[in-house]
Parts: structure tokens; sequence; C-alpha cells
């Protein structure tokens, strides 16, 4: 818990400090969106706005970890991480939680200011929040796959943009997917509970097949990470 508190102030002192960057990615993602609302079916927009939402949250999700082992490598400093009372998973979970906090933040100034470009109903329900959690539980795991072939190679943190838009797709928002795509990976099913919350049609083994998908994700990358960080002797300690 002290873990989790220490990294949570220590991440929101940086986003106040270099406000900047959280102001630019703010209006980069409104950009984005309002560019690739041209090809949106209009029938469609609640659900494919929150679509786009989830893919942002997933997609800072999907980052974190392997940017702080890159940045720690490049400051020459992962080695300390490594042995600190404290694992390293469990301080690159606790700042990856902090930063989850800041761009809900920043995704909820999003959906206001989007609200005045693209008219769209706001879900008012406890399984929108139940969603974006357990979606982004399950890129956590992909996540820390990233972050562990960091650990070896150090610059795979440069294929997070290709990964990013790859979710973008798998996301659903933008284009019709095959039906068993959506059951592959949490964040294709998660929009599309989504899209099911909208027309009220969720039920519980939506849930429960969305809480599988994800522990499965979170799980494969967590024990990856794990097992590779265990050979951390091996490793370059620096670019």
């Amino acid at each position: 818990m002290k873990v989790l508190k220490y990294e949570c102030k220590k991440v929101f002192y940086e986003a106040i400090t270099y406000y900047p960057d959280f102001i630019v990615s703010t209006i980069s993602n409104i950009i984005l969106f309002i560019v690739l609302f041209q090809s949106i079916n209009s029938e469609k927009i609640t659900t494919e706005v929150y679509g786009y939402v989830l893919w942002l949250l997933t997609s800072n999700v999907l980052s974190e970890i392997s940017i702080a082992i890159s940045t720690e490598k490049q400051l020459g400093t992962l080695q300390n991480l490594m042995v600190k009372p404290n694992s390293i998973m469990k301080i690159l979970l606790c700042k990856t939680i902090g930063w989850f906090l800041v761009n809900f933040i920043k995704i909820f100034l999003v959906l206001i200011i989007l609200s005045f470009f693209v008219p769209f109903p706001a879900i008012y329900d406890i399984n929108f929040l139940y969603i974006c959690i357990m979606t982004c539980v399950g890129i956590l795991g992909l996540s820390f796959l990233l972050g562990a072939f960091t650990l070896i190679y150090t610059k795979m943190a440069s294929f997070e943009m290709i990964l990013n838009y790859i979710l973008l797709f798998l996301s659903g928002t933008f284009t019709k997917l095959p039906d068993f795509v959506y059951y592959t990976n949490p964040l294709s099913f998660g929009t599309k509970m989504i899209e099911n919350l909208y027309l009220q049609q969720i039920i519980l083994q939506d849930n429960l097949l969305l809480f599988i998908i994800s522990i499965m994700w979170f799980l494969t990358g967590y024990m990856i990470f794990r097992k590779i960080s265990q050979h951390s002797k091996s490793f370059r300690w620096t670019y």
C-alpha cells in the first residue's frame, strides 16, 4: 500500500509539473477522434465514442511499463530498481495504476470536450466502470509482455505506437470485426460489451467471460515478465 501511495504521488506530481504534455495529449486525442469521426456510423455514435474512450485508456496502460523500463535504462538506474526491497513488478504495477488514474481524468475531459462536437448520451451504469477496469487489467498483461522484451532488447518500447494502432483496429470502433475476434482479446470484447450495455442487452455471462479473457491475458504477461526478470543478471542495464 505504501508503494502504491508513493508511486501515485510521484505520478501526479510529474503530471502537474509537465502539464503541457497532459494538455497536448488531450488535444491530440480529440483531434484524432474528430478526424476518424468521418467514418463513424451515426446510428452507433454512442458505442463508437465509448469504444474510442476504452482504447485511449488501454493504450496508456499498454505503454507505461515498457516506457518506464526504457527510461530507467536510459538513466542507468534500472539495476537499482531491480535490487530494491519491493519487486520491480510491484513498483511497475503501482506506477501503472497511478498513470491510469491520471489518464482517467484526462479521458473524462476528452469526453466533456467531445460532447460539444459529437452529440452522444452519457452512460450511467456501474457495468461501464467494470468494463473499463477489466479491459485494462487484460491489456496490462500485454504491457508486462512488452516490458519483458524491453528488459532484454531495450528498444522494444519503440513498437508501442504500432501496437496501439493495432489495438485501435481490434477495438472495432471504426471497423467491423469478424465475430470470433471479439472473443480473442479483452479490448474487442470490452467494446462489444459497451454496445450491449447501450442496447441494454448486457448479461451476467458477458461479465464473467470478460473476466476470464482479461485474467488469462494478465496472467500470461505477468508470468512471462516474472520468468524473464529472474535472469536479470544477463541484461544490459543501460542503452
